[in-house]
Formats: structure tokens, C-alpha cells, sequence
């Protein structure tokens, strides 16, 4: 009886080893694992974020990626892909870099605020101006073989039917051509149909022909509306191709800029005998007043209407700039109609006058 009882005891002994010891095995795999597991995520490249906007110009086959936000990030790490149709266009890291513009130091990394003008018709034989394909624009980051950002171009935006003949005014030394610049701070609507239904603007709404549009819900009051910042500044300007001269002589002076022939264009659509009037408000800092101009009525097809700025004439006026749509139903056409618009760009000639 004395032999069974030290027998349990030393059963119960064992029982506890055996139990630490399958505890330490179990520790061991599970950091074996999780080593495994870390070490297999370490192994991937870290994806960083940007945020970009493109600006295409036909005329120059030129396109230009603007920095919008996010993080620096080192141009050797990225490639650019152009695709139209089944054709292939690659500009890789290497490239980009010796087309990048900056504003911090050449220290290779793209900044906030800088930006790659991109010549595709010297780097990849790509003639935008007489092209009818849609093509798409990737940004892609090599080491981790992802995506950052894409942008799609449609033909309809190189397309000469849609364009005015303001769009393509002739060239010279000393005038340069015309650029058009569409707003990149600010997008807002308070407008809100009687069913709920809530306005809707965003910049990329604006930013392109046939790139989506906003929805915009007058009252009878006219007390609501849609309104846009330009956010432009001499960095902006410069990215999209606006160069200061005096008589030829290209010289930087952006602060004395006079300038003239600055128009408005606004591509809209809305409902016939809808609103008793529609109304495109523009800002002039120097006055410290609105300038409002008589929008037509158009049917449900899309149409565009052009507006002089004379009033726009130095570089306070392009920082300030931004635009209003209002409008005021008709008696009971409150919420059952509403605006789209398309497209607003600012018309610059390329070249300033000091």
C-alpha cells in the first residue's frame, strides 16, 4: 500500500513535467511561427502614398504629374506607364528623375509641391495632339510591383470638335499659346433636393472633360450653390507651362505679372424652363467684389460657354481666384431638376508681361 501511494505521487510528478515540457514545445513553435510570418512580411517592399494630379497638354505632348500630397518619395523606385490600346509606353525610374522639377534641393525625392514634365513624344515616340485612342496613365512602384495611382484619359479631352477656338489660339514668340488650368484646392455644394437627395462637387468632378460632373440642386431662394478654388500659385503656374517674359527675354518676376486675356470656360448641362436664371460668379481680389456672368439654359446635353476676365489681371487675382454656381428655380421645380457641371478652367496666356 506504501509502494502504490509513493507510485501516484511520483506518477503525478511526471504528469507535471510532461505538461512543462509540452507548453515550452508549444512556446517554441508558436515564436517559430511567428518569426516565419514577420520575416515573410519583412520581405515585402513598404508601399508608400502619394497623391498626384495630371495635367495633360496635346499641343506640347507634354503631360505633367503635380504633387499633391503624401509622402516624398525617391523617383529611382518608379516607373511611369502609358497605355493606349494594346500599345505599351514604359518610362522608367531613372527618367522620371531627369524630369523632375524641384523646389527643395536636388535631392531626388519628389517633394509636396513639385512636379515631372513628361515630353512622351521625345521619351516614348507618342504623338497625344493626333491620337483618337483613350489611354491610361500608371504609376506604378517597382520594389513592391504596386499601383500607386492611375489616371484615365479619355479622347474626347484631345478631341478639336469639343475644343473653342479659344482653346487653340496661335502661337508666337512673345505670346507662347494659352494653357487652362482647372481648380486644385477646394470643391463644395450645399445645395439639397426636398427628397434628401444632397449636391455633390469634388475637384476631379471639374477636372476633366467627360471625367464625371457634379450634381447641383437649386431653390427658389437661390441661397444655395456650387463653388470652387483654383488654389493657383507661381510653382502651379509653372507646372502647367506659364512662363514670365519681358519681350522674349524669359525671366522669372512673378510677383509684377500683368496680365490679360484671361478667360472662364464652364461645360454644364441642365433642364429646359427649370430655373429662372443661372448665374457663374468670379472673384477679383484687387476690386474685393464678384464679376457675375448669365449662364444659358441649356437642354440635357452638355454645352460650353466662355467668359473674358478683364478684371483678372495680376497674380493676387490667380491665388484668389474662385468661382460660384448659383441659380434660382422656377416655381415649383425646386429639387426636381438639378445642374451638372463638367468641366471649369481658367484660360492663361503662357507667357506674362512684366
Amino acid at each position: 500500500m506504501v509502494y502504490l501511494k509513493k507510485f501516484r505521487l511520483n506518477e503525478y510528478a511526471v504528469s507535471e513535467v510532461l505538461g512543462q515540457v509540452l507548453l515550452t514545445f508549444i512556446t517554441i513553435i508558436m515564436m517559430a511561427s511567428i518569426s516565419v510570418v514577420v520575416l515573410a512580411e519583412a520581405k515585402h517592399s513598404h508601399t508608400p502614398h502619394i497623391d498626384f494630379y495630371e495635367q495633360v497638354d496635346p499641343f506640347n505632348d507634354t503631360i505633367v504629374l503635380f504633387n499633391n500630397g503624401g509622402e516624398p518619395v525617391f523617383l529611382q523606385d518608379f516607373k511611369l506607364v502609358l497605355q493606349s490600346g494594346s500599345t505599351k509606353y514604359v518610362i522608367n525610374g531613372e527618367e522620371l528623375s531627369g524630369q523632375l522639377i524641384e523646389e527643395y534641393g536636388d535631392n531626388g525625392f519628389w517633394d509636396l509641391g513639385e512636379y515631372i514634365s513628361v515630353n512622351v513624344a521625345d521619351m516614348c515616340g507618342l504623338d497625344l495632339e493626333n491620337r483618337d485612342e483613350d489611354f491610361t496613365v500608371f504609376f506604378i512602384h517597382t520594389p513592391s510591383k504596386q499601383v500607386i495611382q492611375k489616371a484615365f484619359i479619355p479622347s474626347i479631352y484631345l478631341d478639336d470638335d469639343i475644343l473653342t477656338p479659344n482653346d487653340r489660339i496661335a502661337r508666337d514668340w512673345y505670346t507662347g499659346g494659352s494653357i487652362w488650368i482647372s481648380p486644385r484646392l477646394l470643391a463644395l455644394d450645399n445645395s439639397e433636393s426636398p427628397k434628401g437627395d444632397k449636391g455633390s462637387a469634388c475637384l476631379d468632378d471639374v477636372q476633366k472633360i467627360g471625367g464625371g460632373f457634379t450634381t447641383y440642386y437649386p431653390n427658389e431662394e437661390a441661397s444655395m450653390y456650387e463653388y470652387f478654388e483654383f488654389g493657383m500659385n507661381e510653382s502651379v503656374l509653372e507646372s502647367f507651362g506659364v512662363t514670365f517674359s519681358n519681350f522674349g527675354v524669359m525671366r522669372s518676376n512673378y510677383k509684377t505679372l500683368d496680365i490679360s486675356d484671361v478667360k472662364i470656360k464652364v461645360i454644364y448641362s441642365g433642364h429646359d424652363h427649370s430655373f429662372k436664371w443661372i448665374k457663374l460668379r468670379v472673384w477679383d481680389q484687387t476690386e474685393g467684389k464678384f464679376y457675375e456672368y448669365d449662364l444659358p439654359e441649356h437642354k440635357k446635353e452638355y454645352a460650353d460657354e466662355v467668359f473674358d476676365l478683364p478684371h483678372i489681371t495680376n497674380y493676387r487675382d490667380l491665388e484668389n481666384l474662385n468661382v460660384s454656381i448659383l441659380a434660382q428655380a422656377n416655381h415649383g421645380q425646386s429639387g426636381k431638376h438639378d445642374l451638372s457641371v463638367d468641366y471649369i478652367a481658367v484660360y492663361i496666356p503662357s507667357s506674362g508681361k512684366i
